[in-house]
């Protein structure tokens, strides 16, 4: 059995049934499936999503920067410079005041009307909301909660559209950038006893409506999917 836990959010697949072993390659390729499934590694949003649980609050910062027809990058190499110069203001105005500096960052351009633009999911500090407005000079700066904008998985989705939907990364980039020390989702491997089952805290609720658990049978096998939140105290 194999958990991921990221915050109050968690999500656990247990093994129900598995097909017959013909050798040490299948066996692999078995295990290595069942790993992706468990965590989702073909799924980028998944993978935003549980790193956003794992260090920013409902209420911490969504913040989108857009450019006016003055300060518009002519590319995408004129644009990665302005995010960090950002950022070292930001980073210089809450260490003078011993407050946390943890983002996730991504530049966009590909889609709607193609004009550069950044989003960050940052950890909010009591009046900082005009300080990111003031250091921002080349446009308009929108400021939400996660939660005001729909959530974690919703920001995710957001956050990951680009690449979703293009099919592709600009060259060189990654999908998106986090600051350093955020923390990772937690990974448990757990071995059932025989004929034991994978249970859930008393208060564990379904994940935004989702089946739980939910039975998945493919070409590997069988297994049941558990993608729960344990609500906060």
């Amino acid at each position: 059995m194999i958990e991921l836990r990221a915050g109050n959010r968690v999500r656990a697949i247990e093994l129900a049934s598995r097909p017959p072993r013909t050798g040490g390659r299948a066996a692999k390729q078995f295990e290595t499936s069942l790993v992706q499934e468990a965590v989702n590694i073909k799924t980028a949003c998944m993978r935003l999503e549980f790193l956003l649980y794992a260090n920013f609050s409902p209420q911490d910062w969504f913040v989108t920067l857009t450019y006016d027809d003055e300060h518009l990058p002519p590319n995408y190499e004129a644009a990665r410079k302005n995010a960090p110069a950002y950022f070292r203001k930001v980073r210089e105005a809450r260490r003078v005041r011993a407050l946390p500096f943890g983002y996730v960052y991504v530049m966009e351009g590909m889609h709607g009307d193609h004009r550069i633009h950044h989003h960050f999911v940052i950890q909010r500090a009591d009046g900082d909301e005009m300080l990111l407005r003031c250091f921002w000079q080349k446009g308009s700066v929108d400021t939400r909660t996660i939660e005001d904008f729909g959530g974690y998985r919703k920001v995710a989705r957001y956050l990951t559209k680009e690449p979703r939907k293009t099919g592709k990364l600009r060259v060189g980039q990654r999908m998106w950038t986090p600051s350093k020390g955020l923390i990772k989702p937690e990974r448990l491997d757990v071995e059932l006893p025989p004929g034991a089952h994978y249970s859930p805290p008393d208060k564990a609720i379904p994940f935004e409506g989702e089946k739980f658990p939910e039975r998945i049978d493919n070409s590997f096998g069988s297994y049941v999917l558990y993608d729960y939140e344990i609500p906060e105290n």
